[in-house]
């Protein structure tokens, strides 16, 4: 909605209907069903709403403000930045001795691998086809979860998943084609 209205990206009717059929996959993959509404409830749910709006922004933003800068420079800066908004954390975190070297690997491969060097196909997207079409693979990460949690953890997977899983790649299919 925000490339739309703030960077005139034309979404269209296939759009549309890939977002929603990304979200009715993602619903059916995650189980969603009845929810007791309570404070709490209403407060994650807010959290959430907020975070994927700002997901959603951000995209745009830097599609309007920065989709001429290097992608390298675009990269290292949210880095940088993300680290000085979570330092105050180091307060609250194991004291150094604490950490396993499995933990410290599996930290430092998050950083590095799934956030250092995938900004910079994620930016050089956001440049080349656009906020919302960059941003739909998000749709992928339960689909991935499934996969990775029955591939590393056997854990069950469902025919309401793969279901879901279907739909979410159909979803992507009407988002990402041109």
């Amino acid at each position: 909605m925000f490339a739309a209205v703030l960077i005139g990206e034309r979404l269209g009717t296939r759009r549309v209907a890939g977002f929603a059929l990304g979200i009715v996959g993602v619903a059916l993959i995650v189980n969603l069903g009845p929810v007791g509404l309570s404070g709490r409830t209403l407060l994650a749910a807010g959290a959430a709403l907020l975070g994927a709006a700002c997901w959603g922004w951000a995209g745009v933003l830097i599609k309007q403000r920065f989709g001429r800068l290097p992608p390298i420079g675009l990269a290292a800066g949210s880095i940088a930045f993300a680290a000085i908004i979570m330092s105050p954390a180091w307060a609250i975190a194991p004291p150094l001795q604490a950490w396993t070297p499995q933990a410290t690997v599996a930290l430092l491969a998050l950083g590095i691998v799934c956030s250092g060097i995938a900004y910079l196909p994620f930016f050089t997207l956001v440049r080349d086809i656009g906020p919302s079409r960059t941003l739909s693979v998000t749709f992928l990460v339960p689909v991935l979860g499934v996969f990775w949690g029955w591939l590393f953890l056997d854990e069950a997977v469902t025919a309401a998943m793969l279901a879901g899983a279907a739909l979410v790649l159909g979803a992507l299919g009407l988002v990402l084609r041109r």
